[in-house]
């Protein structure tokens, strides 16, 4: 869960949403996925040069922040090498290209459906993109040019991440479709 503070902490944030279907119906490949993306990283890379000063948010992604003052759940959560140790012990293995595939050989394609023609949008496919890939996830990015064509992609589920800005309380509703991380 992304949420870089715009001036004060206003409640604007961007989300990042792994649903629980598809290419993440594993839960060691949804989890392995998650540990291995450096939040801290793309805050810096992306969300920083624009905003001046962000923050990486631990909080749950429908908490306020007050009320979660010593817990962080998010912390930590980068740690590639865990996620990988996980897939391993699962029996999932590289393919010729360098890609994690289950025990099958099944390669695992990501769909990431990205709100497109916006420059944000595009320096996170830049810096995503190239990050999990060294981390073996392969993925398919689907750019979508209006706001309509991207809420009724979002609606229809056809994806397996999402990552768009949003203000006040995350939608708790595609929250709890999509079991945001």
């Amino acid at each position: 869960h992304l949420r870089p503070y715009l001036l004060l902490h206003t409640s604007r944030h961007e989300d990042m949403f792994l649903r629980s279907t598809g290419a993440f119906t594993d839960p060691v490949f949804r989890e392995a996925f998650w540990r291995s993306v450096d939040r801290e990283a793309l805050v810096d890379e992306v969300y920083t040069p624009l905003l001046g000063a962000a923050d990486v948010w631990n909080c749950g992604p429908v908490t306020l922040d007050d009320w979660c003052a010593d817990i962080a759940p998010f912390a930590d959560s980068y740690n590639p090498g865990a996620g990988a140790q996980m897939l391993t012990e699962a029996g999932w293995t590289f393919d010729g290209d360098g890609y994690w595939q289950d025990e099958t050989g099944e390669p695992h394609e990501i769909t990431w459906l990205v709100a497109g023609g916006r420059a944000r949008q595009e320096q996170l496919v830049d810096a995503l993109v190239p990050m999990m890939r060294d981390e073996g996830f392969r993925l398919k990015v689907e750019s979508v040019g209006s706001e309509f064509e991207f809420a009724d992609r979002l609606a229809a589920g056809d994806w397996d991440l999402a990552v768009y800005a949003q203000s006040g309380l995350a939608d708790v509703g595609l929250l709890a479709a999509a079991n945001s991380c």
